[in-house]
């Protein structure tokens, strides 16, 4: 899954096991993936640093806090090799970490006492939905000869599908306005999303993998590359 501008912040972050902060820059991108750069090793064992990167089965997860997202959780870590010294006898005092995803947007720590947890509602946007899409809520009407222009916007009604994996897929439509100082100009804006609804939770790889799916769909069907653009779980 793509994203469409590379992210780079700076944070604390540590082990659920050892909740030990050190500070470090969290780089997500296309080319590189997801890397978490620190200044001081999260794991000092270099038995333990040979088995992440040996056993997929010892993959961890690494919390933090960033000012932008509150607290994240990456998930799937492994310890990059990448200028990795073997010697048994020295202990690395910075480490990169290499993540399969990262969580984002929690606002308090206690969401995250027990991992990763399971959601009923996974809602995304993708470049070019609208488009796609082609249903609008706004109207504008010009009458030429009392020179009046006349703006109005309702929220189109949620189209719904059944899907056989006993999600709900729903195209929703939000209605806002563009913020101004400027009292002689107004702006109306209409923003239209994917939402999938399960009745029972469910993690968030099973959501994804719809996801991909539709998102494969709409590159096929309008032959472009497109992006998520926003994503949120509930």
């Amino acid at each position: 899954m793509k994203i469409k501008e590379e992210i780079k912040k700076s944070g604390i972050f540590w082990l659920p096991s050892s909740p030990e902060p050190v500070s470090g820059i969290l780089s997500i991108s296309n080319e590189w993936g997801i890397e978490l750069e620190i200044a001081k090793s999260l794991i000092n064992d270099p038995a333990s640093i040979l088995s992440s990167f040996i056993n997929l089965d010892s993959l961890f997860q690494v919390i933090g806090h960033i000012q932008e997202y509150w607290f994240v959780i990456l998930d799937g870590c492994q310890i990059s090799t990448s200028g990795l010294n073997f010697n048994l006898s020295q202990i690395q005092t910075s480490q990169t970490i290499r993540a399969n995803r990262v969580f984002t947007g929690f606002p308090q720590i206690q969401y995250l006492q027990n991992g990763i947890p399971s959601f009923n509602t996974f809602k995304f946007s993708v470049e070019g939905i609208d488009e796609w899409v082609g249903i609008r809520g706004i109207h504008v009407n010009f009458e030429h000869e009392e020179r009046t222009t006349t703006i109005s916007s309702k929220p189109p009604k949620t189209i719904s599908f059944n899907l056989t994996n006993g999600m709900r897929l729903e195209i929703t439509f939000i209605m806002g306005r563009t913020e101004s100082h400027n009292l002689w100009e107004i702006g109306v804006t209409q923003k239209t999303f994917f939402k999938l609804v399960s009745e029972n939770p469910k993690e968030f790889n099973e959501f994804l993998d719809v996801v991909d799916k539709i998102v494969g769909l709409l590159c096929f069907t309008i032959n472009e590359t497109v992006y998520l653009e926003t994503m949120l779980v509930t």
